[in-house]
């Protein structure tokens, strides 16, 4: 009898546990979360042809364990057209990669994902911005901004500007100015709004199913950094939400090669406060 009691509260306790690990949005329990990365492009042609791809990485709750796990990665490359319909073909990323690839921490990063998009709007500023000082100074460092000019093929346009030790200290200390990042973070995104496109489609969808509806948020492609986020509600628009964490927590979850993944990251972002920064000490014209 002792012994039956003994593994009831066994099983009480380990249920409690579990049910810790859960995550919660809207104050409803979450059984899975679905990110998806659409890319596609109309071409103008006889058929009326559109190519396109489509990414969905799913996270699904496992109760033996606890946490949050990946449970398929698929790539699916169609063709559609008007007068020779559509096909597709599909890749299943889940079972062609390694185990090891798919990070063991996706529940703890998940977790700040979900809080952020249940927090909705935050005033664009450095500290909701989900980078850090440390990092910050990384991503604009001497190397890093000469990585940029490189890269961007803006080098010759302002080299004499780094002619000296001094002028080079001197521009980095500007692009390294927090003030002046929170002024580019709150003209870019203060006042979001979305652009349209007819020709071209770029979206990113982060799908939560609850035990009692599904949310849509959308970030596209043509928006600054894919703000604002649009949530949907049984499919229709309930509010934008400009957050810039968003970003930070997907760039953090999403695998290796996922698509416009690396448009999320924290390096995008700040390479186009570079740019601005160098067009507004007149040391480029608009890029």
């Amino acid at each position: 009898m002792l012994r039956h009691f003994l593994f009831f509260i066994f099983l009480l306790v380990q249920n409690k546990m579990l049910a810790a690990q859960e995550m919660y949005f809207n104050n409803e329990k979450i059984d899975t979360v679905r990110i998806v990365s659409h890319v596609a492009g109309y071409q103008f042609d006889s058929c009326g042809t559109t190519i396109g791809s489509k990414d969905v990485y799913m996270l699904v709750f496992n109760a033996k364990r606890g946490q949050y796990e990946v449970n398929s990665y698929k790539r699916t490359k169609y063709e559609a057209t008007f007068k020779c319909g559509y096909k597709e073909d599909i890749y299943d990323a889940f079972k062609n990669r390694n185990a090891a690839a798919f990070d063991p921490s996706v529940s703890f990063r998940l977790k700040k994902l979900i809080a952020d998009l249940d927090t909705g709007s935050l005033l664009p500023a450095m500290h909701n911005s989900g980078i850090s000082k440390t990092r910050f100074e990384e991503l604009t460092s001497k190397y890093a901004i000469g990585n940029m000019l490189r890269k961007s093929g803006l080098e010759k346009k302002v080299k004499k500007h780094f002619a000296t030790k001094s002028a080079t200290d001197s521009l980095v200390k500007s692009i390294q100015n927090v003030d002046t990042f929170n002024l580019y973070l709150q003209t870019k995104f203060g006042d979001c709004s979305n652009t349209m496109i007819t020709d071209a489609c770029g979206v990113i969808s982060i799908y939560i199913h609850t035990f009692k509806e599904i949310y849509r948020f959308e970030g596209e492609f043509q928006d600054e950094w894919f703000q604002p986020w649009q949530l949907y509600r049984k499919n229709e628009w309930e509010k934008d939400i400009v957050n810039l964490k968003i970003n930070i927590d997907l760039s953090y979850i999403l695998p290796h090669g996922f698509k416009q993944a690396e448009a999320l990251s924290d390096t995008v972002l700040i390479k186009s406060y570079m740019k601005w920064m160098l067009v507004r000490l007149h040391l480029l014209q608009e890029y």
